[in-house]
């Protein structure tokens, strides 16, 4: 047996091993939905697994569903590690899963987005893929009108580009700002300016 099976071993066996901080460093795993973000996932969206400050070169395994470890790659000198591109739910991934992860046999800690603002979004360590076939529809959004009017309307996410329009009560500089902000904020989902015709 190598040493670093011995190693991975003990970690499994003895967390408690384990004093070298960087070998066993605990680091963070986060489960996204490249094609639609903080949705959850279903046939045909791309996923990723991100795993960050975790041990420098370390072994990247997980166990799904108490299954026995897969071992899927080392973290790079900076101890992150990443799936490939091009990852995409199937049809046979169809299901619902209980993933834990581990760089050298330790536990990587989940990083998931709030759920009080993304209910939706993949989790690890419990998630499923639907069957819906893509594009996916990112559920029914309810909410109250600060303004008056209904005080409880059902709207629809509509994906990228999401438009807004300034013709507001508010003025359009401070829509505009509002806007910019939240493109200055995030990349991924960018809010481009419509205006009404």
């Amino acid at each position: 047996m190598n040493a670093r099976k011995l190693f991975y071993s003990l970690c499994l066996a003895f967390p408690i091993v384990c004093h070298a901080p960087l070998l066993c460093a605990q680091g963070t795993v986060q489960l996204r939905n490249v094609s639609y973000p903080f949705t959850k996932l279903e046939v045909g969206d791309y996923v990723a697994v991100t795993i960050t400050g975790a041990a420098p070169n370390g072994t990247v395994t997980f166990v799904q569903n108490g299954g026995s470890p897969y071992v899927w790659g080392m973290t790079d000198n900076a101890g992150n590690w990443s799936t490939p591109p091009g990852l995409q739910e199937s049809g046979s991934n169809v299901g619902d899963y209980y993933q834990t992860w581990y760089v050298n046999g330790v536990p990587v800690t989940p990083n998931n987005p709030d759920t009080n603002y993304f209910s939706y979004a993949p989790s690890l360590p419990s998630f499923s893929v639907g069957a819906g076939a893509f594009p996916s529809d990112p559920s029914v959004l309810t909410f109250v009108y600060a303004c008056g009017g209904d005080s409880n309307v059902t709207a629809k996410w509509i994906w990228t580009p999401v438009g807004y329009a300034p013709e507001t009560s508010y003025g359009s500089s401070v829509v505009d700002a509002a806007a910019q902000n939240w493109n200055n904020a995030q990349t991924k989902l960018s809010l481009a300016l419509r205006r009404n015709s």
